[in-house]
């Protein structure tokens, strides 16, 4: 992290938000990881401003700030259940906080025109531009101020006809609802465009739980696009249970098809395993996220053979 933030400061467009997303697990604090992070960026900038409150931020239980002449380098603990279990990293710049707060002043006069608002942000996606997450906070913003409307609007837009559109609205169903909307998006596992299936469930890595084990396991084994397969063992990895061991050891010892970034499902689901078991063959796990490659051959044998004993004990009902 030393000496990353001021070279993104100078050689970045404006707002490059890194969010670290977190699973929903029992006992599981954001608290520590998010002291760890402002040390990690103390390193490099500082001591930050400590807030508990920010008028262009609305939605936080505390935050770190840095001024950087006209931009604002800040870190953000959200709370439990609004947006998922997150910490944000953004480097906002003043026209951007000006945007946001007006946003903020002006959220109920937008209040009626909510699709308009939502379509506006879906040609934002669409775009190659600095203000997509800009768009995607206020967008969300705006909808969880009026949670009844919003529901019946996203719930039309899961089936929208673009697929664009039908992306944007499983991303705010998930933001807005968390675990609890799960059995609406899970039909999009079966969407017609593979990125959008892609994207889906992908973001199972971060909102998934036992429930959509059996799904991810079944687009695992049948879907006809390597990318989906290799998502599916990716989500599989961070949900974590036990019961996706045999489809991720399957998929490890036969699925070699290459995705088009190089990556195959069997390679993905040696890391979903390592995930799993919380082991080092894949990579050595740092934690809350931060990973690094192993710097040796990983011993795929070893693999299996640990998480066969798992599946075991877990069948067996004992400890996992």
């Amino acid at each position: 992290m030393i000496g990353t933030v001021n070279a993104m400061l100078l050689f970045s467009w404006g707002n490059w938000p890194k969010v670290y997303e977190f699973n929903r697990r029992p006992g599981r604090s954001l608290i520590e990881p998010f002291k760890r992070r402002i040390a990690e960026l103390a390193a490099d900038l500082g001591e930050p401003r400590r807030e508990t409150r920010i008028a262009w931020y609305p939605h936080l239980e505390e935050a770190a700030c840095w001024d950087r002449d006209s931009k604002t380098v800040v870190l953000v603990r959200e709370p439990e259940g609004r947006c998922g279990a997150r910490i944000v990293l953004w480097c906002v710049a003043e026209t951007e906080r000006a945007e946001l707060v007006e946003a903020a002043r002006t959220r109920a006069a937008r209040a009626d025109h909510l699709e308009q608002e939502f379509r506006r942000c879906v040609g934002v996606m669409s775009e190659v531009g600095r203000n997509k997450f800009l768009r995607r906070r206020v967008l969300t913003d705006d909808l969880a101020a009026a949670p009844v409307r919003a529901d019946a609007l996203l719930a039309r837009l899961l089936t929208d006809p673009d697929a664009i559109a039908r992306h944007l609205a499983s991303d705010l169903t998930l933001a807005l609802g968390g675990v609890r909307a799960l059995p609406r998006v899970v039909p999009l596992f079966d969407d017609p465009e593979p990125w959008v299936r892609q994207a889906v469930i992908e973001s199972m890595a971060g909102y998934g739980d036992e429930s959509v084990v059996d799904a991810l396991l079944r687009k695992l084994r049948t879907d006809a696009d390597p990318g989906v397969r290799g998502e599916a063992a990716y989500a599989l990895g961070h949900v974590g249970s036990p019961g996706a061991i045999p489809g991720l050891i399957h998929a490890l010892d036969h699925d070699k098809e290459f995705n088009d970034l190089g990556h195959s499902p069997s390679s993905i689901s040696a890391t979903a395993l390592d995930n799993l078991l919380g082991t080092h063959q894949t990579r050595i796990h740092h934690g809350d996220g931060l990973c690094s490659m192993a710097p040796w051959k990983a011993d795929h044998d070893l693999l299996k053979r640990v998480a066969r004993e798992l599946y075991e004990r877990w069948q067996a009902g004992g400890s996992s």
